[in-house]
């Protein structure tokens, strides 16, 4: 849903190699339009009408802030995995969000 396409505005900001912008518009096609990209398959069903272009901006523009590709071979998983939170955000660039701006997730197995 909505939080899917936020992240994948986050990605395509951080990414440089463009595979970000394709991630994007793949969950833009699933979460807004409704095209199946393969969540049937694992039995979930998106909704529609999902996008907030100015949350997607926000996460792109943190995005592009970003120092690292936190999904490239350059960033160390395992070198970060004690740190907190906070001061990765620091470390990487990537600003916090002042309030909740996604709706509680919903699983098909929870309702």
């Amino acid at each position: 849903g909505r939080g899917e396409i936020n992240v994948a505005g986050f990605e395509a900001g951080m990414k440089s190699d463009g595979f970000g912008w394709e991630l994007l518009m793949e969950v833009i096609l699933d979460f807004q339009l409704g095209i199946n990209f393969g969540l049937a398959l694992v039995g979930y069903t998106s909704k529609t009408d999902e996008l907030d272009p100015e949350q997607v901006m926000v996460g792109v523009r943190r995005g592009l802030d970003c120092t690292v590709d936190l999904m490239g071979p350059e960033w160390d998983f395992w070198a970060d995995a004690e740190k907190q939170v906070t001061d990765l955000r620091e470390q990487y660039g990537i600003k916090g969000v002042e309030a909740v701006l996604l709706d509680p997730p919903e699983h098909p197995a929870t309702g």
